[in-house]
Protein backbone atom coordinates (compact mmCIF):
# COMPACT_ATOMS: atom_id res chain seq x y z
CA UNK A 1 0.00 0.00 0.00
CA UNK A 2 1.45 3.34 -0.96
CA UNK A 3 1.48 6.50 1.10
CA UNK A 4 -1.15 8.06 -1.13
CA UNK A 5 -3.55 5.17 -0.56
CA UNK A 6 -3.05 5.39 3.21
CA UNK A 7 -3.73 9.11 3.16
CA UNK A 8 -6.89 8.55 1.12
CA UNK A 9 -8.09 5.85 3.54
CA UNK A 10 -7.45 8.09 6.58
CA UNK A 11 -9.21 10.99 4.89
CA UNK A 12 -12.30 8.91 4.09
CA UNK A 13 -12.50 7.75 7.69
CA UNK A 14 -12.03 11.20 9.25
CA UNK A 15 -14.01 13.30 6.75
CA UNK A 16 -17.53 12.66 8.12
CA UNK A 17 -16.45 13.63 11.63
CA UNK A 18 -14.76 16.82 10.50
CA UNK A 19 -17.61 18.09 8.33
CA UNK A 20 -19.47 20.86 10.23
CA UNK A 21 -22.78 20.29 8.45
CA UNK A 22 -23.02 16.67 9.58
CA UNK A 23 -22.88 17.43 13.32
CA UNK A 24 -26.12 17.79 15.28
CA UNK A 25 -26.53 18.54 18.98
CA UNK A 26 -29.94 16.96 19.38
CA UNK A 27 -32.09 14.33 17.78
CA UNK A 28 -35.15 16.52 18.34
CA UNK A 29 -36.02 19.59 16.32
CA UNK A 30 -38.50 22.45 16.59
CA UNK A 31 -41.42 22.18 18.98
CA UNK A 32 -40.52 18.62 20.03
CA UNK A 33 -37.29 19.92 21.52
CA UNK A 34 -39.36 21.79 24.16
CA UNK A 35 -42.38 19.51 24.53
CA UNK A 36 -40.59 16.23 25.30
CA UNK A 37 -38.68 17.53 28.38
CA UNK A 38 -41.85 19.28 29.56
CA UNK A 39 -43.79 16.02 29.27
CA UNK A 40 -41.07 14.17 31.17
CA UNK A 41 -41.18 16.79 33.93
CA UNK A 42 -44.97 16.50 34.26
CA UNK A 43 -44.64 12.72 34.38
CA UNK A 44 -42.11 13.03 37.20
CA UNK A 45 -44.31 15.50 39.11
CA UNK A 46 -47.52 13.46 38.79
CA UNK A 47 -46.58 9.79 38.42
CA UNK A 48 -43.58 9.48 40.73
CA UNK A 49 -45.39 10.54 43.93
CA UNK A 50 -48.20 8.10 43.11
CA UNK A 51 -45.68 5.28 42.59
CA UNK A 52 -43.85 6.26 45.80
CA UNK A 53 -47.07 6.22 47.83
CA UNK A 54 -48.05 2.85 46.33
CA UNK A 55 -44.66 1.33 47.24
CA UNK A 56 -44.86 2.79 50.77
CA UNK A 57 -48.38 1.40 51.18
CA UNK A 58 -47.33 -2.07 50.08
CA UNK A 59 -44.45 -2.03 52.57
CA UNK A 60 -46.87 -0.81 55.24
CA UNK A 61 -49.30 -3.68 54.66
CA UNK A 62 -46.65 -6.41 54.30
CA UNK A 63 -46.12 -7.26 58.03
CA UNK A 64 -49.88 -7.62 58.56
CA UNK A 65 -50.19 -9.92 55.55
CA UNK A 66 -47.34 -12.07 56.84
CA UNK A 67 -48.88 -12.22 60.33
CA UNK A 68 -52.32 -13.15 58.95
CA UNK A 69 -50.83 -15.81 56.68
CA UNK A 70 -48.94 -17.42 59.58
CA UNK A 71 -51.89 -17.06 62.02
CA UNK A 72 -49.73 -15.02 64.39
CA UNK A 73 -51.23 -14.77 67.90
CA UNK A 74 -50.22 -11.12 68.21
CA UNK A 75 -51.56 -9.84 64.93
CA UNK A 76 -53.45 -7.04 66.75
CA UNK A 77 -50.15 -5.75 68.17
CA UNK A 78 -48.69 -5.91 64.69
CA UNK A 79 -51.67 -3.91 63.44
CA UNK A 80 -50.92 -1.22 66.04
CA UNK A 81 -47.28 -1.22 64.92
CA UNK A 82 -48.49 -0.70 61.37
CA UNK A 83 -50.50 2.34 62.46
CA UNK A 84 -47.44 3.71 64.25
CA UNK A 85 -45.51 3.03 61.09
CA UNK A 86 -47.75 5.49 59.27
CA UNK A 87 -47.28 8.11 61.99
CA UNK A 88 -43.48 7.83 62.09
CA UNK A 89 -42.97 7.57 58.34
CA UNK A 90 -41.63 4.04 58.17
CA UNK A 91 -39.02 4.12 60.92
CA UNK A 92 -40.63 1.21 62.77
CA UNK A 93 -41.06 -0.94 59.66
CA UNK A 94 -38.15 -3.33 60.39
CA UNK A 95 -39.49 -4.04 63.87
CA UNK A 96 -43.01 -4.57 62.54
CA UNK A 97 -41.78 -6.87 59.77
CA UNK A 98 -39.63 -8.89 62.17
CA UNK A 99 -42.53 -9.29 64.56
CA UNK A 100 -44.94 -10.28 61.79
CA UNK A 101 -42.64 -12.84 60.22
CA UNK A 102 -41.63 -14.44 63.49
CA UNK A 103 -43.68 -17.44 64.48
CA UNK A 104 -46.08 -17.25 67.39
CA UNK A 105 -44.23 -19.92 69.35
CA UNK A 106 -41.89 -18.45 71.92
CA UNK A 107 -39.10 -20.53 73.32
CA UNK A 108 -39.27 -21.41 77.02
CA UNK A 109 -36.53 -18.99 77.97
CA UNK A 110 -38.20 -16.18 76.07
CA UNK A 111 -41.58 -17.02 77.59
CA UNK A 112 -40.07 -16.92 81.10
CA UNK A 113 -38.33 -13.63 80.35
CA UNK A 114 -41.58 -12.10 79.07
CA UNK A 115 -43.48 -13.41 82.09
CA UNK A 116 -40.92 -11.99 84.51
CA UNK A 117 -41.06 -8.59 82.80
CA UNK A 118 -44.87 -8.58 82.92
CA UNK A 119 -44.89 -9.29 86.66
Amino acid sequence: MTAGQRLLRVATVLAPGLAPGAASASLLHGETLDSLPMGMAWFAVIAMPIVGIAIFWQLHVLPGKIAAKRHHPQKDAIHVLRLLLLAFGGLLWPMSCARGSRGGDLGRSQARRCASIAL
